[in-house]
């Protein structure tokens, strides 16, 4: 536990700087729901919620103040809301940022939903920040910095199989 602690200080002090550029695009965009993934990528949750509170997302600020993960029963509700949008076809009126705003709290790396594109919660993260992202919202609280890692790497596989193969049906084309 204390090489996870360390491992996670670490990747918060290093990903700040971009954590918080991406905080200053959102917010002059008037993104809200950006500003929130924001701060999450950097494992501010008080922040995150504070800033889904101040834009009127109680829904939101309430999910990132509770927390959440995969393996935690707030994440399983969670989760489990999302599936019953998607039985719906609900999901297809949802903004794709705050699928994955809700798939990140439910500890799910991806999520399929109802639309043709698949929601990644590491979209637009350098490798810190998605390994912050599996070890902070993916893996058990209590899962090791080798959970985390495996994690990061089934993750990086998954997206090396799935370009390989659009680069095989463009040949094919």
């Amino acid at each position: 536990m204390l090489r996870r602690e360390a491992l996670s200080t670490w990747l918060a002090e290093v990903v700040t700087p971009a954590a918080e550029r991406d905080l200053r695009r959102a917010a002059l965009r008037g993104d809200a729901v950006g500003e929130v993934l924001a701060l999450l990528s950097a494992n501010r949750h008080s922040e995150a919620c504070a800033r889904a509170q101040e834009n009127g997302d109680h829904y939101a600020a309430m999910l990132a103040a509770i927390g959440g993960g995969s393996n935690s029963e707030k994440g399983q509700l969670l989760l489990m809301q999302m599936e019953r949008w998607q039985e719906a076809r609900a999901d297809e009126f949802i903004a794709a940022d705050r699928l994955r705003l809700y798939a990140t709290l439910a500890g799910v790396p991806t999520w399929p939903g109802s639309r043709a594109e698949e929601v990644n919660v590491c979209a637009g993260l350098d490798w810190k920040r998605a390994l912050g992202q599996q070890l902070w919202h993916l893996t058990s609280p209590v899962a090791s910095v080798g959970d985390a890692f495996l994690g990061y790497e089934e993750s990086f596989q998954v997206l090396q199989s799935l370009i390989q193969f659009i680069y095989l049906f463009i040949a094919i084309i």
